[in-house]
């Protein structure tokens, strides 16, 4: 079940990075689409914001004193629906300064400011929020009813200490104005993405069927509406029926050619489906703007601190080594290993991604380069890990398994006690590895029933492995 991913994936998140931008801790472990999604943040933003061109569609006509505040609010639906979080902030909160009786442009504040299926809100936060909302529902009070009933939703979201009710209440009166409402694609996107929320809290199947059944047809009566896409992905991937999302996966990313994220999102279906090398294609691309953007922005920090790059990274890597395709599966292993040494310590997921370079340039380095490679030192014990099983794979390539198996027994001697939260998954992902080492060493010495049983073995470990996550922690099914 996808709800796994919460728990099963990191129980403890780490440092992420922040949405579009800064770095901050996120407090909880939603890590649906890429574990380094973050908090929004708040809304304080220098200098002003300019438009994103290329981000897809998204707005509906509001109440307003001050035309450029309806522009602001539509750029702001644009870019939550891409989850470019901050940025989608800082247009709402544009529409507020332009129109600060705007109800709606305060609503897209509070909206956006709130929570998704990649992360939730801490306590500070959400007080903060429901004040937002409070205000909406104040500047709706004499304005349309689609407005007060919208401003009334949004309030229950931030009116419960307990997030799931909360989630859950929104999205049922979501759900509500969508049935009240049978032709407003955007509303039915905004609601079918609250149920998807409240599927991430609660792993009730009928929230997740219903997000698949108010968005089928919003597409079918407007199939370029990226939102829609961008949700139908998730959701079916989830379902078990990607393949119902592969027409709409194929045609997401030349509708948001300036969203990293959106074109990103195909490899989710593209993956499940089998088609490897075009899940590496598009993380390729997706990895190539996040560059440009961050490039164009004045990005100061690491490239992967930019929220959803090291996920781009990463499912590039995943597709690329499925497709056998050495050439990008080495390049995106370089990319990694260019951020080698701003790995955060202690961080579980940022170790866990990163390693996964040592998949590739175990399989198709040079052998004699991949013995040459740094070894990370005892500070990223999963990443020394992970370089051991690269150098036995290599000693494998070169027909020596006394060297295997002494990278085997080199795995065995690592600790992962610096690592936060909880060991169990790092650690059965390093004995995957090792098994699989000693399986490599037992075929060249010609020891197949001992073979066989090491990698039954990890046989064993995989299928416990949370492989909902997209791509799986392991790369390949032993």
């Amino acid at each position: 079940m996808r709800a796994l991913w919460l728990g099963l994936v990191l129980a403890a998140t780490p440092l992420m990075a922040g949405a579009d931008g800064s770095s901050s801790e996120d407090p909880t472990t939603r890590v649906i689409c890429g574990g380094h999604a973050a908090s929004t943040g708040t809304a304080e933003q220098t200098p002003p914001p300019v438009m994103l061109p290329g981000y897809g569609s998204g707005g509906f006509p509001i109440s307003h004193k001050v035309a450029a505040a309806q522009d602001w609010f539509n750029e702001g639906m644009r870019l939550a629906h891409a989850f470019a979080h901050k940025p989608a902030v800082r247009a709402f909160h544009e529409a507020v300064r332009l129109d600060p009786d705007c109800a709606m442009c305060v609503w897209g504040e509070a909206w956006a400011r709130g929570p998704n299926i990649n992360f939730g809100l801490d306590d500070k936060e959400r007080k903060s929020v429901a004040a937002l909302a409070a205000r909406a529902v104040e500047l709706s009070r004499n304005g349309p009813e689609l407005e007060r009933k919208l401003a009334g939703a949004l309030v229950l979201r931030y009116g419960s200490n307990k997030t799931s009710a909360a989630d859950k209440a929104f999205a049922a009166a979501m759900d509500q104005l969508t049935r009240a409402r049978p032709g407003d694609s955007e509303i039915a996107v905004i609601a079918a993405d609250a149920w998807l929320i409240a599927y991430v809290n609660d792993n009730d199947r009928t929230q997740l069927n219903r997000s698949i059944e108010i968005l089928e047809p919003v597409l079918q009566r407007s199939p370029d509406d990226t939102g829609a896409i961008h949700f139908y992905i998730h959701a079916t991937e989830i379902a078990g029926v990607a393949e119902k999302a592969l027409p709409y996966a194929r045609r997401l990313g030349a509708l948001a050619p300036g969203a990293s994220h959106l074109v990103h999102m195909p490899s989710h279906t593209f993956y499940r489906v089998g088609l490897y090398q075009d899940a590496a294609a598009v993380n390729d691309r997706a990895s190539a703007i996040d560059i440009r953007t961050a490039k164009a922005r004045g990005f100061k920090e690491p490239i992967f601190r930019l929220t959803y790059h090291t996920h781009n990274v990463h499912f590039g890597l995943g597709g690329a080594m499925m497709a056998g395709d050495r050439v990008r599966a080495l390049d995106f292993a370089d990319q990694f290993r260019s951020h080698f040494d701003e790995v955060e310590a202690d961080s579980s997921w940022d170790q866990m991604s990163t390693a996964s370079a040592f998949y590739a340039y175990g399989r198709y380095l040079d052998p004699q380069a991949v013995l040459a490679l740094r070894d990370p030192g005892s500070r990223l014990p999963y990443m020394r890990a992970m370089w051991r099983y690269a150098r036995g794979e290599a000693m494998a390539r070169m027909g020596k398994p006394g060297g295997v198996r002494d990278e085997a027994r080199a795995m065995d001697e690592i600790s992962l006690a610096s690592m936060t939260g909880d060991h169990a998954l790092p650690r059965r992902l390093v004995m995957i590895a090792r098994n699989v080492l000693l399986g490599r060493a037992a075929m060249l010495e010609g020891r197949p029933d001992e073979a066989v049983a090491a990698f039954n073995r990890a046989v064993a470990l995989q299928v416990k492995l949370a492989e909902d996550v997209d791509p799986p922690l392991w790369w390949y099914p032993v």
